[in-house]
Protein backbone atom coordinates (compact mmCIF):
# COMPACT_ATOMS: atom_id res chain seq x y z
CA UNK A 1 0.00 0.00 0.00
CA UNK A 2 1.46 3.37 -0.96
CA UNK A 3 1.76 6.32 1.36
CA UNK A 4 -0.86 8.16 -0.62
CA UNK A 5 -3.24 5.26 -0.10
CA UNK A 6 -2.53 5.18 3.64
CA UNK A 7 -3.21 8.96 3.93
CA UNK A 8 -6.42 8.75 2.02
CA UNK A 9 -7.62 5.86 4.15
CA UNK A 10 -7.10 7.81 7.46
CA UNK A 11 -10.42 8.78 9.05
CA UNK A 12 -11.29 12.47 8.63
CA UNK A 13 -12.36 14.53 11.66
CA UNK A 14 -16.03 15.36 11.60
CA UNK A 15 -17.15 18.98 12.34
CA UNK A 16 -18.61 17.91 15.68
CA UNK A 17 -15.31 16.33 16.71
CA UNK A 18 -13.41 19.49 15.69
CA UNK A 19 -15.77 21.62 17.76
CA UNK A 20 -15.38 19.27 20.70
CA UNK A 21 -11.60 19.52 20.54
CA UNK A 22 -11.80 23.31 20.39
CA UNK A 23 -14.16 23.37 23.37
CA UNK A 24 -11.81 21.15 25.34
CA UNK A 25 -8.89 23.43 24.55
CA UNK A 26 -10.93 26.48 25.57
CA UNK A 27 -11.93 24.77 28.81
CA UNK A 28 -8.29 24.05 29.60
CA UNK A 29 -7.33 27.67 28.91
CA UNK A 30 -10.15 29.04 31.04
CA UNK A 31 -9.30 26.61 33.82
CA UNK A 32 -5.67 27.72 33.73
CA UNK A 33 -6.68 31.39 33.85
CA UNK A 34 -9.55 31.33 36.34
CA UNK A 35 -9.23 28.21 38.50
CA UNK A 36 -8.76 29.10 42.18
CA UNK A 37 -5.11 29.12 43.18
CA UNK A 38 -3.89 26.13 45.17
CA UNK A 39 -2.06 26.23 48.48
CA UNK A 40 1.33 25.90 46.80
CA UNK A 41 0.60 28.75 44.39
CA UNK A 42 -0.54 30.95 47.25
CA UNK A 43 2.58 30.21 49.26
CA UNK A 44 4.90 31.12 46.41
CA UNK A 45 2.88 34.25 45.67
CA UNK A 46 3.45 35.47 49.24
CA UNK A 47 7.16 34.64 48.94
CA UNK A 48 7.41 36.50 45.63
CA UNK A 49 5.65 39.59 47.04
CA UNK A 50 7.97 39.58 50.06
CA UNK A 51 11.11 39.28 47.93
CA UNK A 52 9.89 42.00 45.54
CA UNK A 53 9.29 44.43 48.43
CA UNK A 54 12.69 43.66 49.94
CA UNK A 55 14.44 44.27 46.61
CA UNK A 56 12.50 47.52 46.08
CA UNK A 57 13.47 48.72 49.58
CA UNK A 58 17.15 47.98 48.99
CA UNK A 59 17.14 49.72 45.61
CA UNK A 60 15.35 52.73 47.09
CA UNK A 61 17.73 53.12 50.01
CA UNK A 62 20.72 52.72 47.70
CA UNK A 63 19.39 55.47 45.41
CA UNK A 64 18.04 57.95 47.97
CA UNK A 65 19.06 56.95 51.49
CA UNK A 66 16.70 56.86 54.46
CA UNK A 67 16.00 60.62 54.69
CA UNK A 68 14.15 61.21 51.42
CA UNK A 69 10.45 61.90 51.96
CA UNK A 70 7.87 63.92 50.01
CA UNK A 71 6.20 65.28 53.17
CA UNK A 72 7.52 67.42 56.01
CA UNK A 73 5.19 65.49 58.31
CA UNK A 74 7.58 62.51 58.18
CA UNK A 75 10.06 64.51 60.25
CA UNK A 76 7.38 65.26 62.85
CA UNK A 77 7.22 61.51 63.45
CA UNK A 78 10.95 61.11 64.08
CA UNK A 79 11.02 64.28 66.20
CA UNK A 80 8.21 62.90 68.35
CA UNK A 81 10.03 59.58 68.66
CA UNK A 82 13.09 61.44 69.97
CA UNK A 83 10.96 63.23 72.53
CA UNK A 84 9.39 59.94 73.64
CA UNK A 85 12.90 58.62 74.28
CA UNK A 86 14.30 61.72 76.00
CA UNK A 87 11.21 62.95 77.83
CA UNK A 88 12.08 66.56 76.90
CA UNK A 89 11.21 68.65 73.84
CA UNK A 90 13.74 71.47 73.24
CA UNK A 91 11.68 72.89 70.37
CA UNK A 92 8.28 72.96 72.08
CA UNK A 93 8.84 73.01 75.86
CA UNK A 94 5.93 71.56 77.78
CA UNK A 95 4.16 70.18 74.69
CA UNK A 96 3.29 66.44 74.80
CA UNK A 97 5.39 64.19 72.58
CA UNK A 98 2.37 62.89 70.67
CA UNK A 99 1.20 66.37 69.63
CA UNK A 100 1.46 66.63 65.85
CA UNK A 101 1.15 62.88 65.25
CA UNK A 102 -1.93 61.81 63.32
CA UNK A 103 -1.34 58.10 63.97
CA UNK A 104 -0.46 56.89 67.43
CA UNK A 105 -0.11 53.33 66.14
CA UNK A 106 2.42 54.39 63.50
CA UNK A 107 4.31 56.57 66.01
CA UNK A 108 4.48 53.67 68.47
CA UNK A 109 5.80 51.27 65.83
CA UNK A 110 8.54 53.71 64.84
CA UNK A 111 9.40 54.24 68.51
CA UNK A 112 9.56 50.49 69.07
CA UNK A 113 11.87 49.90 66.08
CA UNK A 114 14.00 52.93 67.04
CA UNK A 115 15.17 51.03 70.11
CA UNK A 116 17.16 48.90 67.67
CA UNK A 117 17.63 51.15 64.62
CA UNK A 118 18.34 54.95 64.57
CA UNK A 119 15.23 57.12 64.24
CA UNK A 120 15.26 57.81 60.47
CA UNK A 121 16.20 54.21 59.84
CA UNK A 122 13.31 53.10 62.06
CA UNK A 123 10.89 55.27 60.11
CA UNK A 124 12.22 53.81 56.86
CA UNK A 125 11.90 50.25 58.12
CA UNK A 126 8.33 50.75 59.38
CA UNK A 127 7.44 52.34 56.03
CA UNK A 128 8.57 49.29 54.06
CA UNK A 129 7.09 46.83 56.55
CA UNK A 130 3.78 48.66 56.05
CA UNK A 131 4.16 48.32 52.28
CA UNK A 132 4.81 44.59 52.71
CA UNK A 133 1.80 44.14 55.03
CA UNK A 134 -0.41 46.01 52.57
CA UNK A 135 0.63 44.03 49.47
CA UNK A 136 0.43 40.70 51.30
CA UNK A 137 -3.06 41.80 52.33
CA UNK A 138 -3.99 42.51 48.71
CA UNK A 139 -2.78 39.06 47.64
CA UNK A 140 -4.60 37.46 50.57
CA UNK A 141 -7.80 39.34 49.69
CA UNK A 142 -7.64 37.96 46.16
CA UNK A 143 -7.11 34.39 47.39
CA UNK A 144 -9.87 34.59 50.02
CA UNK A 145 -12.17 35.56 47.15
CA UNK A 146 -11.09 32.40 45.24
CA UNK A 147 -8.95 34.23 42.69
CA UNK A 148 -6.74 32.41 40.25
CA UNK A 149 -3.02 33.03 40.27
CA UNK A 150 -3.43 35.32 37.25
CA UNK A 151 -6.17 37.36 38.91
CA UNK A 152 -4.21 37.62 42.17
CA UNK A 153 -1.11 38.83 40.30
CA UNK A 154 -3.11 41.50 38.44
CA UNK A 155 -4.82 42.69 41.62
CA UNK A 156 -1.55 42.88 43.57
CA UNK A 157 0.20 44.82 40.80
CA UNK A 158 -2.70 47.27 40.54
CA UNK A 159 -2.71 47.64 44.33
CA UNK A 160 0.98 48.52 44.26
CA UNK A 161 1.14 50.77 41.22
CA UNK A 162 -2.22 52.37 40.36
CA UNK A 163 -2.92 56.08 40.70
CA UNK A 164 -1.43 57.90 43.67
CA UNK A 165 -0.65 54.69 45.58
CA UNK A 166 3.11 54.23 44.95
CA UNK A 167 4.16 57.75 45.86
CA UNK A 168 1.99 57.75 48.99
CA UNK A 169 3.25 54.37 50.15
CA UNK A 170 6.67 56.02 50.45
CA UNK A 171 5.62 59.32 52.06
CA UNK A 172 7.08 58.56 55.51
CA UNK A 173 3.80 58.87 57.42
CA UNK A 174 0.98 56.48 58.27
CA UNK A 175 -0.54 56.08 54.78
CA UNK A 176 0.98 52.66 54.06
CA UNK A 177 -0.02 51.41 57.51
CA UNK A 178 -3.57 52.70 56.95
CA UNK A 179 -3.82 50.91 53.59
CA UNK A 180 -2.57 47.71 55.23
CA UNK A 181 -5.08 47.95 58.08
CA UNK A 182 -8.02 48.62 55.73
CA UNK A 183 -7.04 45.81 53.37
CA UNK A 184 -6.65 43.26 56.16
CA UNK A 185 -10.01 44.32 57.60
CA UNK A 186 -11.57 43.52 54.22
CA UNK A 187 -9.69 40.21 54.23
CA UNK A 188 -11.14 39.25 57.61
CA UNK A 189 -14.63 40.39 56.61
CA UNK A 190 -14.40 38.24 53.46
CA UNK A 191 -13.55 35.07 55.40
CA UNK A 192 -16.26 32.63 56.54
CA UNK A 193 -18.26 33.68 59.60
CA UNK A 194 -16.89 30.79 61.65
CA UNK A 195 -13.25 31.71 60.89
CA UNK A 196 -11.22 32.42 64.04
CA UNK A 197 -9.17 35.11 62.33
CA UNK A 198 -12.36 36.88 61.31
CA UNK A 199 -13.86 36.64 64.79
CA UNK A 200 -10.80 38.16 66.42
CA UNK A 201 -9.02 40.12 63.67
CA UNK A 202 -12.00 42.09 62.32
CA UNK A 203 -13.15 43.67 65.63
CA UNK A 204 -9.53 44.19 66.66
CA UNK A 205 -8.86 46.25 63.53
CA UNK A 206 -12.15 48.11 63.99
CA UNK A 207 -10.84 49.31 67.34
CA UNK A 208 -7.37 50.16 66.03
CA UNK A 209 -8.38 51.99 62.84
CA UNK A 210 -9.21 55.38 64.47
CA UNK A 211 -5.70 55.41 65.95
CA UNK A 212 -4.08 54.44 62.68
CA UNK A 213 -5.89 57.45 61.22
CA UNK A 214 -8.79 59.21 62.95
CA UNK A 215 -10.93 59.53 59.82
CA UNK A 216 -10.97 55.74 59.50
CA UNK A 217 -13.50 55.62 62.33
CA UNK A 218 -15.92 56.03 59.43
CA UNK A 219 -14.96 52.48 58.38
CA UNK A 220 -15.02 50.97 61.86
CA UNK A 221 -18.71 51.79 62.28
CA UNK A 222 -20.11 49.99 59.19
CA UNK A 223 -17.65 47.12 59.70
CA UNK A 224 -18.91 46.56 63.25
CA UNK A 225 -22.45 46.78 61.92
CA UNK A 226 -21.66 44.09 59.35
CA UNK A 227 -20.17 41.86 62.05
CA UNK A 228 -23.30 42.32 64.18
CA UNK A 229 -25.56 41.47 61.24
CA UNK A 230 -23.51 38.34 60.52
CA UNK A 231 -23.87 37.29 64.16
CA UNK A 232 -27.64 37.68 63.99
CA UNK A 233 -27.89 35.63 60.81
CA UNK A 234 -25.53 32.80 61.77
CA UNK A 235 -26.45 32.28 65.42
CA UNK A 236 -28.98 29.68 66.49
CA UNK A 237 -30.62 32.03 68.99
CA UNK A 238 -30.89 35.72 69.71
CA UNK A 239 -29.07 35.29 73.02
CA UNK A 240 -26.12 33.65 71.28
CA UNK A 241 -26.09 36.43 68.70
CA UNK A 242 -26.13 39.16 71.34
CA UNK A 243 -23.33 37.40 73.22
CA UNK A 244 -21.25 37.32 70.04
CA UNK A 245 -21.95 41.01 69.34
CA UNK A 246 -20.90 41.87 72.89
CA UNK A 247 -17.64 39.95 72.38
CA UNK A 248 -16.95 41.85 69.14
CA UNK A 249 -17.58 45.19 70.82
CA UNK A 250 -15.41 44.21 73.79
CA UNK A 251 -12.50 43.33 71.49
CA UNK A 252 -12.89 46.63 69.59
CA UNK A 253 -13.07 48.67 72.80
CA UNK A 254 -10.09 46.84 74.29
CA UNK A 255 -8.06 47.60 71.14
CA UNK A 256 -9.00 51.28 71.20
CA UNK A 257 -8.93 51.98 74.94
CA UNK A 258 -5.14 52.30 75.54
CA UNK A 259 -4.78 54.78 72.70
CA UNK A 260 -7.83 56.75 73.80
CA UNK A 261 -6.51 57.01 77.36
CA UNK A 262 -3.09 58.10 76.07
CA UNK A 263 -4.68 60.83 73.95
CA UNK A 264 -6.97 61.92 76.75
CA UNK A 265 -4.10 62.15 79.24
CA UNK A 266 -1.70 64.07 76.96
CA UNK A 267 -4.01 66.03 74.67
CA UNK A 268 -7.31 66.29 76.50
CA UNK A 269 -9.08 64.55 73.61
CA UNK A 270 -9.78 60.90 72.88
CA UNK A 271 -8.37 61.27 69.34
CA UNK A 272 -5.23 62.94 67.95
CA UNK A 273 -5.73 66.67 67.39
CA UNK A 274 -4.02 67.17 64.02
CA UNK A 275 -7.34 67.02 62.15
CA UNK A 276 -8.84 69.65 64.48
CA UNK A 277 -5.79 71.87 63.99
CA UNK A 278 -6.11 71.78 60.20
CA UNK A 279 -9.87 72.28 60.41
CA UNK A 280 -9.43 75.46 62.45
CA UNK A 281 -6.57 76.82 60.34
CA UNK A 282 -8.12 76.26 56.90
CA UNK A 283 -11.55 77.37 58.17
CA UNK A 284 -13.69 76.08 55.33
CA UNK A 285 -16.72 74.99 57.34
CA UNK A 286 -18.50 78.33 56.73
CA UNK A 287 -18.63 77.76 52.98
CA UNK A 288 -22.09 77.11 51.50
CA UNK A 289 -22.84 73.39 51.44
CA UNK A 290 -23.08 73.32 47.65
CA UNK A 291 -19.58 74.72 47.20
CA UNK A 292 -18.09 72.41 49.82
CA UNK A 293 -19.57 69.22 48.42
CA UNK A 294 -18.83 70.13 44.80
CA UNK A 295 -15.23 70.74 45.85
CA UNK A 296 -15.00 67.45 47.77
CA UNK A 297 -16.56 65.45 44.94
CA UNK A 298 -14.29 67.07 42.36
CA UNK A 299 -11.26 65.85 44.31
CA UNK A 300 -12.77 62.36 44.63
CA UNK A 301 -13.32 62.24 40.87
CA UNK A 302 -9.78 63.49 40.27
CA UNK A 303 -8.47 60.66 42.45
CA UNK A 304 -10.55 58.06 40.62
CA UNK A 305 -9.61 59.44 37.22
CA UNK A 306 -5.91 59.25 38.03
CA UNK A 307 -6.36 55.69 39.34
CA UNK A 308 -7.34 54.69 35.83
CA UNK A 309 -9.81 52.09 34.48
CA UNK A 310 -9.93 50.20 37.80
CA UNK A 311 -12.22 53.01 39.03
CA UNK A 312 -14.90 51.66 36.68
CA UNK A 313 -15.21 48.64 38.96
CA UNK A 314 -16.50 50.68 41.92
CA UNK A 315 -20.19 49.72 41.30
CA UNK A 316 -19.22 46.06 41.85
CA UNK A 317 -19.10 46.88 45.57
CA UNK A 318 -22.87 46.43 45.51
CA UNK A 319 -22.47 42.70 44.81
CA UNK A 320 -21.21 41.80 48.30
CA UNK A 321 -22.02 42.72 51.87
CA UNK A 322 -18.41 43.80 52.47
CA UNK A 323 -18.67 46.09 49.47
CA UNK A 324 -21.87 47.65 50.73
CA UNK A 325 -20.15 48.35 54.06
CA UNK A 326 -17.40 49.98 51.98
CA UNK A 327 -19.96 52.18 50.27
CA UNK A 328 -21.29 53.34 53.64
CA UNK A 329 -17.70 54.16 54.63
CA UNK A 330 -17.18 56.09 51.40
CA UNK A 331 -20.31 58.17 51.98
CA UNK A 332 -19.42 58.90 55.62
CA UNK A 333 -15.81 59.68 54.75
CA UNK A 334 -16.51 62.10 51.90
CA UNK A 335 -19.41 63.72 53.75
CA UNK A 336 -17.27 64.43 56.82
CA UNK A 337 -14.59 66.12 54.75
CA UNK A 338 -17.22 67.84 52.62
CA UNK A 339 -18.81 69.41 55.69
CA UNK A 340 -15.66 70.54 57.48
CA UNK A 341 -12.62 70.77 55.18
CA UNK A 342 -13.15 69.84 51.52
CA UNK A 343 -9.81 71.08 50.21
CA UNK A 344 -8.02 68.80 52.68
CA UNK A 345 -8.80 65.92 50.33
CA UNK A 346 -6.28 67.32 47.85
CA UNK A 347 -3.53 68.01 50.38
CA UNK A 348 -0.13 66.38 49.97
CA UNK A 349 -0.88 64.70 46.66
CA UNK A 350 -4.37 63.46 47.64
CA UNK A 351 -3.02 61.34 50.49
CA UNK A 352 -6.22 61.70 52.51
CA UNK A 353 -8.14 59.95 49.73
CA UNK A 354 -5.88 56.88 49.68
CA UNK A 355 -8.37 54.80 51.76
CA UNK A 356 -10.47 54.68 48.58
CA UNK A 357 -7.83 52.47 46.94
CA UNK A 358 -8.68 49.32 48.97
CA UNK A 359 -12.33 49.88 48.05
CA UNK A 360 -11.44 49.58 44.37
CA UNK A 361 -9.46 46.41 45.08
CA UNK A 362 -12.36 44.98 47.11
CA UNK A 363 -14.72 45.68 44.20
CA UNK A 364 -12.44 43.79 41.81
CA UNK A 365 -11.87 40.91 44.24
CA UNK A 366 -15.62 40.47 44.71
CA UNK A 367 -15.95 39.55 41.04
CA UNK A 368 -13.50 36.67 41.51
CA UNK A 369 -16.10 34.79 43.57
CA UNK A 370 -18.73 34.66 40.85
CA UNK A 371 -19.00 31.79 38.37
CA UNK A 372 -19.65 34.07 35.44
CA UNK A 373 -16.46 33.75 33.38
CA UNK A 374 -17.44 36.70 31.20
CA UNK A 375 -17.58 39.02 34.23
CA UNK A 376 -14.31 37.71 35.62
CA UNK A 377 -12.66 38.07 32.24
CA UNK A 378 -13.91 41.64 31.96
CA UNK A 379 -12.54 42.48 35.42
CA UNK A 380 -9.18 40.92 34.55
CA UNK A 381 -9.10 42.96 31.35
CA UNK A 382 -9.83 46.16 33.27
CA UNK A 383 -7.00 45.39 35.70
CA UNK A 384 -4.62 44.72 32.78
CA UNK A 385 -5.60 47.98 31.07
CA UNK A 386 -5.06 49.77 34.39
CA UNK A 387 -1.47 48.53 34.38
CA UNK A 388 -1.05 49.94 30.87
CA UNK A 389 -2.38 53.25 32.23
CA UNK A 390 0.17 52.99 35.04
CA UNK A 391 2.93 52.66 32.45
CA UNK A 392 1.76 55.79 30.68
CA UNK A 393 1.61 57.77 33.95
CA UNK A 394 4.86 56.39 35.36
CA UNK A 395 7.01 59.39 34.46
CA UNK A 396 4.51 61.78 36.04
CA UNK A 397 4.54 59.73 39.23
CA UNK A 398 8.30 59.60 39.35
CA UNK A 399 8.75 63.33 38.69
CA UNK A 400 6.26 64.25 41.42
CA UNK A 401 7.96 61.99 43.93
CA UNK A 402 11.49 63.20 43.23
CA UNK A 403 10.47 66.88 43.12
CA UNK A 404 8.47 66.64 46.35
CA UNK A 405 11.27 64.78 48.11
CA UNK A 406 13.75 67.38 46.88
CA UNK A 407 11.59 70.17 48.32
CA UNK A 408 10.71 68.60 51.66
CA UNK A 409 13.93 66.69 52.30
CA UNK A 410 16.80 68.52 50.62
CA UNK A 411 15.46 72.08 50.66
CA UNK A 412 13.85 71.82 54.08
CA UNK A 413 16.97 70.21 55.53
CA UNK A 414 19.15 72.93 54.02
CA UNK A 415 17.14 75.80 55.49
CA UNK A 416 16.89 74.00 58.85
CA UNK A 417 20.63 73.40 59.05
CA UNK A 418 21.27 77.03 58.10
CA UNK A 419 19.01 78.17 60.94
CA UNK A 420 20.72 75.78 63.35
CA UNK A 421 24.14 77.13 62.44
CA UNK A 422 23.44 80.83 61.81
CA UNK A 423 20.70 81.94 64.21
CA UNK A 424 21.34 82.60 67.89
CA UNK A 425 21.00 79.46 70.00
CA UNK A 426 18.32 81.11 72.12
CA UNK A 427 16.34 82.42 69.13
CA UNK A 428 12.59 81.85 68.86
CA UNK A 429 11.42 81.00 65.34
CA UNK A 430 7.89 80.99 63.96
CA UNK A 431 7.26 78.18 61.45
CA UNK A 432 4.41 76.59 59.53
CA UNK A 433 6.35 73.47 58.43
CA UNK A 434 7.36 72.07 61.78
CA UNK A 435 8.92 68.71 60.90
CA UNK A 436 12.43 69.28 59.56
CA UNK A 437 12.98 72.34 61.77
CA UNK A 438 12.11 70.19 64.81
CA UNK A 439 14.38 67.37 63.71
CA UNK A 440 17.48 69.30 62.61
CA UNK A 441 17.49 72.16 65.14
CA UNK A 442 17.14 72.68 68.89
CA UNK A 443 15.73 76.17 68.47
CA UNK A 444 12.55 77.14 70.27
CA UNK A 445 9.78 77.03 67.66
CA UNK A 446 6.31 78.53 67.41
CA UNK A 447 3.93 76.52 65.25
CA UNK A 448 1.64 79.04 63.59
CA UNK A 449 -0.71 76.32 62.24
CA UNK A 450 -1.08 74.40 65.50
CA UNK A 451 -0.05 70.83 64.72
CA UNK A 452 2.53 70.90 67.51
CA UNK A 453 1.11 73.71 69.66
CA UNK A 454 -2.41 73.36 71.10
CA UNK A 455 -2.38 77.04 72.07
CA UNK A 456 -2.18 77.99 68.38
CA UNK A 457 -5.19 75.79 67.67
CA UNK A 458 -7.18 77.73 70.26
CA UNK A 459 -6.25 81.03 68.59
CA UNK A 460 -7.47 79.76 65.22
CA UNK A 461 -10.59 78.31 66.84
CA UNK A 462 -11.46 81.72 68.26
CA UNK A 463 -10.57 83.90 65.28
CA UNK A 464 -9.90 81.99 62.05
CA UNK A 465 -12.59 79.33 62.14
CA UNK A 466 -15.71 81.40 62.91
CA UNK A 467 -14.67 84.09 60.42
CA UNK A 468 -13.93 81.66 57.60
CA UNK A 469 -10.30 82.77 57.49
CA UNK A 470 -11.03 86.52 57.41
CA UNK A 471 -9.48 86.92 60.85
CA UNK A 472 -6.58 84.53 60.42
CA UNK A 473 -4.34 87.59 60.79
CA UNK A 474 -5.72 88.23 64.29
CA UNK A 475 -4.95 84.63 65.21
CA UNK A 476 -1.41 84.99 63.86
CA UNK A 477 -1.00 88.23 65.83
CA UNK A 478 -2.12 86.54 69.04
CA UNK A 479 0.24 83.62 68.46
CA UNK A 480 3.11 86.03 67.84
CA UNK A 481 2.12 88.21 70.78
CA UNK A 482 2.20 85.16 73.04
CA UNK A 483 5.47 83.67 71.70
CA UNK A 484 7.59 86.76 70.80
CA UNK A 485 9.36 85.21 67.76
CA UNK A 486 12.47 86.90 66.36
CA UNK A 487 12.40 84.97 63.07
CA UNK A 488 9.90 83.46 60.68
CA UNK A 489 10.66 80.64 58.19
CA UNK A 490 8.22 80.50 55.29
CA UNK A 491 7.65 78.45 52.16
CA UNK A 492 6.82 81.05 49.51
CA UNK A 493 3.71 79.35 48.10
CA UNK A 494 2.26 78.64 51.53
CA UNK A 495 2.82 82.18 52.71
CA UNK A 496 1.34 83.60 49.51
CA UNK A 497 -1.77 81.46 50.01
CA UNK A 498 -2.33 82.23 53.71
CA UNK A 499 -0.66 85.65 54.10
CA UNK A 500 1.13 85.01 57.40
CA UNK A 501 3.91 87.51 56.65
CA UNK A 502 1.40 90.14 55.47
CA UNK A 503 -0.63 89.68 58.66
CA UNK A 504 2.42 90.46 60.78
CA UNK A 505 3.46 93.42 58.61
CA UNK A 506 -0.04 94.96 58.65
CA UNK A 507 -0.04 94.78 62.44
CA UNK A 508 3.18 96.71 62.85
CA UNK A 509 5.83 94.00 62.81
CA UNK A 510 8.97 94.52 60.78
CA UNK A 511 9.53 91.58 58.43
CA UNK A 512 12.99 91.53 56.80
CA UNK A 513 14.23 88.66 54.58
CA UNK A 514 17.74 87.55 55.55
CA UNK A 515 18.22 84.18 53.80
CA UNK A 516 16.55 82.31 50.93
CA UNK A 517 17.26 78.71 49.97
CA UNK A 518 15.18 77.56 47.02
CA UNK A 519 11.53 77.99 48.07
CA UNK A 520 12.18 78.84 51.73
CA UNK A 521 12.97 82.27 53.17
CA UNK A 522 14.05 83.22 56.67
CA UNK A 523 12.67 86.58 57.85
CA UNK A 524 13.91 88.57 60.83
CA UNK A 525 10.99 89.93 62.83
CA UNK A 526 10.78 93.12 64.87
CA UNK A 527 8.01 93.59 67.40
CA UNK A 528 5.78 96.65 67.07
CA UNK A 529 6.04 99.29 69.80
CA UNK A 530 3.91 98.60 72.83
CA UNK A 531 3.28 94.97 71.96
CA UNK A 532 3.21 93.92 75.63
CA UNK A 533 0.30 96.27 76.36
CA UNK A 534 -1.73 95.46 73.24
CA UNK A 535 -4.73 93.15 73.24
CA UNK A 536 -6.34 91.25 70.40
CA UNK A 537 -9.82 92.57 69.50
CA UNK A 538 -12.62 90.50 70.97
CA UNK A 539 -13.43 87.65 68.60
CA UNK A 540 -17.13 88.45 68.72
CA UNK A 541 -16.58 91.73 66.89
CA UNK A 542 -16.77 91.72 63.10
CA UNK A 543 -17.52 88.00 63.07
CA UNK A 544 -21.30 88.14 62.86
CA UNK A 545 -21.24 89.16 59.19
CA UNK A 546 -18.15 87.15 58.40
CA UNK A 547 -19.59 83.84 57.17
CA UNK A 548 -21.13 85.35 54.02
CA UNK A 549 -18.01 87.38 53.25
CA UNK A 550 -15.82 84.41 54.01
CA UNK A 551 -17.86 82.19 51.74
CA UNK A 552 -17.21 84.47 48.81
CA UNK A 553 -13.53 84.80 49.66
CA UNK A 554 -13.01 81.09 50.21
CA UNK A 555 -14.94 80.18 47.08
CA UNK A 556 -12.56 82.44 45.15
CA UNK A 557 -9.40 81.26 46.94
CA UNK A 558 -10.15 77.55 47.32
CA UNK A 559 -8.84 76.51 43.91
CA UNK A 560 -5.34 78.02 44.20
CA UNK A 561 -4.98 76.80 47.79
CA UNK A 562 -6.04 73.30 46.79
CA UNK A 563 -3.74 73.47 43.80
CA UNK A 564 -0.84 74.38 46.10
CA UNK A 565 -1.50 71.33 48.26
CA UNK A 566 -1.98 69.14 45.20
CA UNK A 567 1.47 70.10 43.95
CA UNK A 568 2.99 69.25 47.30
Amino acid sequence: MTSETRKSSAPALQPSETAGAADATLDRVLHALFAPAGDRQRFWTYILVTVAVMVAAMLHVRAFGVAFYPLDDAYIVVHNVRVLHSGHDPNYPGVPAIAGSTSLVHLSLVWLVSNVVPDLGALYLVQWLSVLAYLLGVARLAFVCRASIMEAALLTLVGALAGFIPRQLLNGVETGLALAAITWLFVFLSEPVESRTRRFGAPLLCGLLPYVRPDLAALSLPALGMLALARLRSSSSRREALRGIAVDLAIAVAAALPWALWCRHDLGSVFPTTVAAKRCFFAESVLPAGIKFRTALSFVFDFLRFAGPVSLLLPLLLLRQQGRAGIVFLLLFVSAYGVEAPSTLSHSGYRYLLPLAPLLLLAAAGAFQVRNIALRGAVALVLAVTLVHVGRMGRTQWDWYVNACTLWSDCNRAISLWCAGSLPKDATVMVHDVGAMSYYTRLRLIDVVGLKMPASVESHRRFTLPSGGLRRGDAVEEIAWRGHPQYYVALSEFDDAFAIRDALFERGWSVTPIKTIWEYTVYQLGEPPGLATRSIPDERRRVRSAPRLAAGRLARDLSPVAAFHGRQ
